[in-house]
This record gives structure tokens, C-alpha cells and sequence, in this order.
């Protein structure tokens, strides 16, 4: 079984539906489906983040057929990245910190007393 096939297989034993992965993930329902049908792969970054969006029971099933272990640093991860991994992991926290400014940049705080 290669990685495409492990995590189709644990998509579809997720019970969640492509709208359900796509809005928690960020990842296109198109390039779901694209993916699920086998008509294209997912980019690193998208792939994990849907692997790390299942369910528990879905993740631990794709995560031992992968051969990953809970042991496994970030760093190490990072170090075993392509350079185009690395930007994209740079690229979402980018955003991630840009969306977070913007929910913090549009709250009303009380004056001081």
C-alpha cells in the first residue's frame, strides 16, 4: 500500500465528508476528490494536514501503515524536508500568524481604568 492509498483508505473510514476535510483543513474539496479518485496527489503540506485532521482511529491506522512513529521531533521532520517542503511549512505558519493578528487587530479592547 503506498501513502495515496493509506490515506484514501483512512478518508473514507473517517465517516467525515470532503466539505468536512476541506473546511478544517484549507485543503480544496476539488484537490480532495482529485486526490480520493487517484488523478492527483497532495502536496506534502496538504497531505498531513488532512492526515492530521482524521479522526484518531483513521489517524493511528495511516500513521502505522506510513511507518510513523509519535516519537518522530519536528525537527527531525524539518530536516528531512525538500526546500520546497520547508517553504511550504513556512508559507501556512505565515498565514496562520497573519490570521491570528487579524482576529487580534479586530477586537475591541476596554480603555484602561
Amino acid at each position: 500500500m503506498n501513502h495515496q492509498q493509506i490515506l484514501i483508505r483512512a478518508i473514507k473510514e473517517s465517516g467525515l465528508t470532503a466539505r468536512d476535510i476541506a473546511d478544517g483543513t484549507g485543503v480544496s474539496e476539488s484537490s480532495l476528490s482529485r486526490f480520493v479518485n487517484g488523478k492527483q496527489d497532495l502536496k506534502a503540506g496538504d497531505y498531513f494536514a488532512v492526515l492530521n485532521f482524521l479522526p484518531d482511529s483513521a489517524k493511528s491506522f495511516a500513521r502505522s501503515r506510513l511507518g510513523m512513529d509519535d516519537t518522530t521531533s519536528l525537527k527531525t521532520l524539518v530536516m528531512q524536508a525538500s526546500n520546497e517542503e520547508k517553504a511550504e511549512v513556512l508559507f501556512a505558519i505565515a498565514n496562520l500568524l497573519l490570521e491570528d493578528r487579524k482576529s487580534v487587530d479586530s477586537v475591541e479592547f476596554l480603555p484602561a481604568v
